[in-house]
């Protein structure tokens, strides 16, 4: 199954490099650069099936490389009505429709306007088919959407924590094999369930509801 890992920005870790390196030996795991992004991958040679981004801010020579390690480039307008990291995901979107997962690196934290436009991705319409498969990743947290139903929760390495955040009003949230559990748990408004621990006795948390989203965190400090 096809993976899509786009990097938004130019400040990537050690974890990510091993899955770019992973990435271009495996036809199955496509790389995607947005703006910024796209730039340190293309300076630091590695290939991507697709680039997007205005890229005002580059050199000629800087341009001609970003050519040269993207097979498919995508130039927005400097001015628009969405962000570079909307019009990337509506790009792979298209081309990647029915991808296992869809992973944007670099999308949290800096400007907190477009952390949190990056978070709210899953809440325009055209990205609903995708919300479940979709995560957001950086060096302290790994982001997911849970639509409803039953989900198993597993810890990721060195990640202690986790938090459920509702985007609206949820209804028959149970929660359990955790630290701290709810039961048949309601709201008409949006709630937040934070610095909630995994139990080693158990693989897994267990969380299942009727109605709602929630954004599910995973973090460490």
């Amino acid at each position: 199954m096809v993976k899509v890992i786009a990097f938004c920005t130019r400040y990537v870790d050690v974890s990510q490099l091993e899955i770019l390196k992973e990435a271009q030996k495996s036809p199955d795991i496509k790389v995607v650069g947005v703006d910024r992004g796209a730039h340190y991958l293309a300076n630091k040679g590695y290939a991507m099936d697709l680039a997007v981004g205005d890229f005002d801010s580059v050199s000629e020579e800087e341009f001609e490389q970003l050519k040269t390690n993207s097979q498919e480039m995508i130039i927005l307008p400097c001015e628009k009505d969405e962000t570079d990291s909307e019009a990337a995901l509506d790009a792979i979107m298209k081309r990647w429709p029915d991808a296992e997962s869809y992973f944007l690196y670099g999308a949290l934290g800096g400007r907190l306007d477009h952390s949190l436009n990056n978070l709210w991705l899953v809440l325009q319409e055209r990205f609903w088919s995708i919300r479940g498969r979709l995560h957001l990743i950086d060096d302290k947290n790994v982001v997911s959407f849970l639509e409803p139903g039953h989900h198993e929760l597993v810890a990721r390495e060195e990640m202690t924590y986790f938090s459920l955040i509702s985007f609206g009003a949820v209804k028959g949230v149970n929660l359990s094999q955790c630290k701290y559990t709810l039961k048949n748990f309601s709201s008409d408004f949006p709630r937040s369930f934070i610095s909630n621990e995994f139990l080693p006795e158990f693989l897994h948390a267990v969380v299942d509801f009727e109605e709602g989203l929630f954004i599910f965190i995973q973090s460490k400090d």
